[in-house]
């Protein structure tokens, strides 16, 4: 009974051994999508081994859900891993949608050991409009951005026939936190510091009167 005992512990040791990753959270491009958009899901990954290369991922849609995988190829080194794994949905009918993940990692590689069990499995949510003359201002082209990646500052530049005032853009990190808001914008060009915003995706709301009138992406190294 104690050899059975000392098994199961053992067990379960090396199965949360394995288990070394976390799913941070997710971020959807474009923030508000249309029938006319390509969807694309980011998710930020963390682990704690050093490196965490991407070995494979995938993902299927049926209907309005989406079940996805991505598997990652840890190194030795006991550190924090960070990354992004990117996903393309392409284009998607109007209405609420699931976005379903499982994580795993292995060792060596790539290409790696599987994963024993999964690191960390989450979902997100998101609603998909249809497009309208209208909603087609909610296009990254109507805004201009350099540079991008952007260093230290960068200028922002919006397309002079769209007209507002007292706008703002909110910037987001990859789990849709807003980390900086530009108020009471005037000018169709103004300048954007990354001020202590750390190397990453980023995303932009470009907003008039409570309303989307412009959304992208922007990457700060």
């Amino acid at each position: 009974m104690k050899n059975i005992y000392t098994l199961t512990i053992g067990i379960l040791f090396s199965l949360n051994t394995f288990a070394q990753g976390t799913i941070m959270g997710f971020s959807i491009d474009p923030p508000a999508p249309t029938t006319a958009d390509i969807v694309k899901v980011y998710v930020g990954v963390q682990f704690t081994s050093m490196s965490c290369n991407l070995d494979n991922q995938g993902h299927s849609t049926t209907g309005s859900s989406t079940s996805a995988y991505a598997h990652h190829c840890l190194g030795m080194l006991t550190a924090m891993c960070n990354t992004i794994d990117t996903f393309n949905l392409g284009m998607l009918p109007a209405g609420p949608h699931l976005f379903d993940l499982t994580l795993t990692s292995g060792s060596g590689g790539p290409p790696c050991t599987p994963g024993i069990v999964p690191d960390d499995q989450r979902n997100t949510t998101f609603t998909v409009t249809l497009a309208t003359g209208i909603s087609n201002h909610n296009q990254s082209s109507n805004i201009n951005i350099f540079p991008n990646p952007i260093h230290t500052t960068a200028t922002i530049q919006i397309n002079e026939q769209l007209k507002f005032k007292n706008a703002e853009m909110k910037i987001m990190d990859v789990t849709g936190r807003v980390v900086k808001t530009i108020s009471a914008i005037q000018n169709n060009e103004f300048s954007f510091d990354r001020d202590k915003l750390s190397d990453g995706i980023y995303f932009y709301q470009l907003i008039q009167d409570g309303s989307v009138i412009s959304n992208g992406k922007l990457v700060i190294e």
